[in-house]
């Protein structure tokens, strides 16, 4: 819900049947780490930083085993393959009936310049056993929106990860 600047704001009782939790906000780092994204002529070292990358975020596991809201940044999924940015671009072009074609390459333009994440959410694991199952949501949306503040016209992608 986009609530403007200046609105009035009020706390509801919890007696709605929803738990209340504590809201903690913290600053992490947001890097391009999606394939699609990476030309490979332009950065030959890209596999290698993005490997790099990956062991720190793993190496301090909350950033994939805690529920969490990123706002802004780059977006971020489990295998690095795909960027729903890019795949929110190709999915409103092929609406507006011009679909952007076989690319010559995965980084052939266009880029994903004109659209932004406005979130992310990771839900965290449902641990069934030997059965893992996670996923993550993402709300993207193109910029000349977001500056006009059309938030009707947001998309929302989602990458599930489980059996």
């Amino acid at each position: 819900m986009y609530v403007p600047a200046g609105t009035p704001l009020d706390e509801r009782p919890g007696a709605d049947g929803h738990e209340r939790a504590e809201l903690r906000l913290r600053y992490d780092v947001s890097l391009p780490d999606n394939e699609v994204l990476i030309d490979p002529v332009e950065h030959p070292h890209a596999k290698e930083l993005r490997q790099a990358w990956s062991d720190v975020l793993y190496e301090d596991r909350h950033h994939r085993d805690a529920t969490h809201l990123q706002i802004d940044g780059y977006s971020r999924d489990s295998f690095g393959e795909d960027d729903p940015i890019t795949a929110s671009a190709a999915m409103a072009a092929e609406s507006a009936g011009k679909p952007e074609g076989r690319r010559a390459s995965p980084w052939a333009r266009p880029r994903p310049d004109d659209w932004a994440l406005l979130a992310q959410w990771y839900g965290g694991v449902l641990d069934l056993g030997n059965l893992h199952i996670g996923g993550d949501v993402f709300w993207t949306v193109a910029r000349n929106d977001l500056e006009a503040r059309r938030f009707d016209r947001v998309a929302v992608l989602g990458c599930f990860d489980g059996p």
